[in-house]
């Protein structure tokens, strides 16, 4: 079986203007032809092409739903991570959109499981602690996001185990080869 994991897969286009949020969609021409055909180059329709060339290919894919960040828990400037300048609001009505058709389209029956990584923000930037079972203790925001959005090894941690328990509550066989 394969995994294909993303992890800030859509984050960038929650902050970009890359989302149909209702307007025409957005089209890209494709370079080098003389019949200026165009795709679709939205993020809703990049996660149907994600989703279903992942399924049709016969692989399993874990995606995540994209967190609306609090900017008043950002440390971009953190030690930890190293990265500087690199967080940007967010147009929170994409958030939704890219959120709204992540739910839609991982299903099981797409091959797709989604990890609530939105709930998982929302809590940490509650207050809230947060169990790491493999490790026996609970962590805040800064041990999980040091600056507030990127993932430590701890958060990550806790995310995989969040990957393993969706998996195993609902295995996808494997096709045949």
């Amino acid at each position: 079986a394969s995994i294909i994991l993303g992890i800030d897969l859509f984050y960038w286009d929650s902050i970009g203007n890359t989302c149909g949020l209702g307007r025409p969609k957005y089209y890209e021409r494709l370079a080098g032809r003389r019949d200026q055909q165009v795709r679709r180059g939205d993020v809703e329709y990049q996660i149907e092409r994600l989703i279903y060339q992942s399924r049709d290919s016969g692989k399993v894919l874990f995606l995540g739903s994209v967190p609306a960040e609090e900017p008043g828990n950002i440390r971009i400037n953190s030690e930890a991570t190293g990265v500087d300048g690199m967080w940007y609001p967010q147009n929170m009505a994409c958030v939704r959109r890219i959120n709204q058709v992540l739910q839609r389209l991982c299903t099981l029956e797409n091959r797709c499981y989604l990890i609530d990584l939105a709930t998982l923000a929302r809590r940490l930037n509650d207050g809230e602690r947060l169990l790491v079972r493999s490790l026996g203790q609970s962590f805040d925001l800064l041990q999980m996001r040091p600056d507030g959005v990127h993932m430590s090894a701890i958060g990550s941690l806790f995310v995989f185990e969040q990957m393993v328990d969706a998996y195993e509550s609902n295995p996808i066989a494997c096709p045949a080869r």
